[in-house]
């Protein structure tokens, strides 16, 4: 009987662990969904209009009012503007050659010791 009880006790803490956890990750995603959303709103307006796909007038604007309406449509934005742009600017960047090490011209020391300055 004891160890039913003891079985019990187990088996209820296994699964208030899970729930527990499975509340975690829902907590977690209902504040990042909306920081996610706002950081994608603040990128679509700062970001220039030549940065966009289509390069056209209104794409902008457009952007921007589907991403305050419609709020699925910033993860669509991640993948057609946010991350496009970011990987175009990452295929244009030329990596710069290395700066050739400056010649190592000799110095030429005093023999002796040095006079003291003239006041």
């Amino acid at each position: 009987m004891e160890a039913l009880v003891f079985l019990g006790l187990i088996t209820a803490g296994v699964v208030g662990i899970a729930l527990a956890l499975k509340a975690s990750f829902w907590i977690l995603f209902a504040v990042a969904l909306p920081l996610f959303w706002l950081w994608m709103l603040i990128d679509a307006v700062v970001r220039k209009q030549e940065d966009y796909p289509s390069k056209s007038a209104n794409e902008k604007v457009l952007w921007i009012v589907l991403i305050l309406f419609v709020h699925i449509s910033a993860l669509v934005y991640w993948f057609v503007v946010w991350h496009a742009a970011r990987s175009r600017a990452a295929a244009s960047a030329t990596p710069h050659a290395p700066m050739p090490p400056k010649a190592m011209v000799a110095v030429p020391q005093p023999a002796g010791p040095t006079p003291p300055p003239a006041v």
